[in-house]
């Protein structure tokens, strides 16, 4: 029993953090990050970035963030596109874990992906995480792109 609950434990410990990410929750609403984006690169102070202000390997999402293609991004149109982009991101979550197929993650849902989690951190197989395996497992799932690759 005891074991059960110290994997369940760490299961969850793994779980949680990896749907966080997935939802935005790791940020609060996120608006505040935009927010914080938006004004750092608002060099002008106008309240719009342009093309120019937007550094430099940003500039493919510029059409994704300017919805009304005005060739400027205001505010409100970067606190729009990162709401769509996290809820695309929970959709794909969502989609993986949700084996299913019927709209819902139950608890074995979960708990399945979870323990998938547990057993990629669990790099020496001895049933329990050390704080380095779990260091090791956060920065490879850092370094995943959206397909779940490791990125180049």
């Amino acid at each position: 029993m005891k074991k059960s609950v110290l994997t369940a434990t760490l299961a969850l410990a793994l779980a949680l953090p990896v749907a966080a990410y997935a939802g935005g929750g790791h940020h609060g609403d996120g608006h505040s990050r935009v927010d914080r984006m938006f004004e750092r690169w608002d060099t002008n102070k106008d309240g719009r970035l342009s093309q120019a202000e937007v550094p430099d390997g940003r500039h493919k999402y510029f059409s994704r963030f300017d919805s009304d293609k005005d060739g400027e991004i205001t505010l409100s149109e970067a606190r729009e596109a990162h709401e769509k982009m996290r809820e695309a991101r929970l959709a794909r979550f969502m989609e993986k874990i949700d084996t299913d197929k019927d709209g819902k993650v139950s608890e074995a849902e979960y708990t399945s992906f979870a323990m998938e989690r547990f057993k990629s951190a669990d790099s020496d197989s001895d049933g329990a995480l050390s704080v380095e395996e779990m260091k090791n497992f956060r920065k490879s799932f850092a370094h995943k792109g959206k397909g779940g690759e490791a990125k180049q």
